[in-house]
């Protein structure tokens, strides 16, 4: 590769980088926005996900 090329391949990612940087930077307030919105929507989920790794837990635990 020429080193042309290198650079631009390397500027790519790194502003790839630091759009994928400031996306992570929102998700914490869209979450809080989504709970306050959607409050049970998003307390039967988590008391499914809660759930989901309760019998994954159990089901590991009697394999012993």
């Amino acid at each position: 590769m020429k080193k042309n090329q290198k650079e631009s391949a390397y500027n790519q990612i790194k502003e790839q980088l630091s759009a994928l940087n400031e996306r992570v930077k929102e998700l914490p307030d869209s979450t809080k926005e989504y709970i306050s919105d959607n409050p049970v929507s998003s307390t039967l989920v988590a008391f499914g996900i809660g759930v989901f790794a309760g019998v994954v837990v159990m089901k590991l635990l009697e394999r012993k």
